[in-house]
């Protein structure tokens, strides 16, 4: 016998992912796309905005890859990766069927191409290091440096990075430099990877 299923249950966003998986397991991504937009487009209400929203839409991106709408899949995916970036959040981009198109994802399209390569590593069986405390900053950054900081994980160069915050190239290369002091960090990559750890990035996004 089938058990009555309450409004507010049919419409959490759990129920609607997991409906939109069975319709692509179907192959009726149409339908998907249908039974996601609430969540997507934040019409139902999700207790953990960030881990809420990404399962579906990944599930979406899945969606609009199997109707042949790559500019679609690579923009709700790009939305995906900025969800997950200021807390490294890798887990879901490992088990939504998104494989094929992160894969193929050019790292010039993403502004989040370190965490990209991250859950490419993972993807490719790379294994995650044990999870233990960071080791302390060795000076706290300052609110200047904490604003570059937030640009670190994407493409942008130091001029263009310059040109958002208004003020110099060099003056944004020598905040990079004492940021990477702060950090013990020898390259941007590694900078990102501390500055994820320490939760800098979600402090300054």
């Amino acid at each position: 016998m089938t058990m009555p299923v309450a409004d507010e249950e049919r419409d959490a966003a759990v129920m609607r992912a997991a409906a939109a998986e069975i319709y692509l397991a179907e192959r009726d991504p149409g339908q998907a796309i249908d039974v996601l937009a609430p969540v997507i487009d934040q019409d139902v209400q999700v207790s953990q905005p960030r881990w809420s929203i990404i399962e579906p839409l990944l599930l979406g991106v899945a969606a609009r890859d199997q109707l042949g709408d790559r500019h679609a899949a690579e923009t709700s995916l790009e939305r995906a990766l900025d969800y997950a970036e200021a807390d490294g959040i890798v887990l879901p981009f490992i088990l939504a069927p998104v494989g094929a198109l992160i894969e193929r994802l050019p790292r010039h399209r993403t502004a989040h191409a370190a965490l990209l390569r991250t859950i490419l590593d993972v993807r490719a069986g790379s294994s995650a290091r044990p999870r233990r405390a960071p080791s302390p900053l060795l000076e706290e950054l300052s609110e200047a440096e904490l604003r570059v900081v937030c640009y670190l994980p994407s493409n942008l160069k130091a001029p263009e990075i310059a040109a958002e915050l208004c003020v110099s190239a060099n003056t944004v290369r020598t905040y990079i430099r004492h940021i990477y002091a702060k950090l013990d960090a020898h390259d941007r990559n590694e900078a990102v990877r501390r500055a994820r750890e320490l939760g800098l990035l979600a402090r300054s996004g």
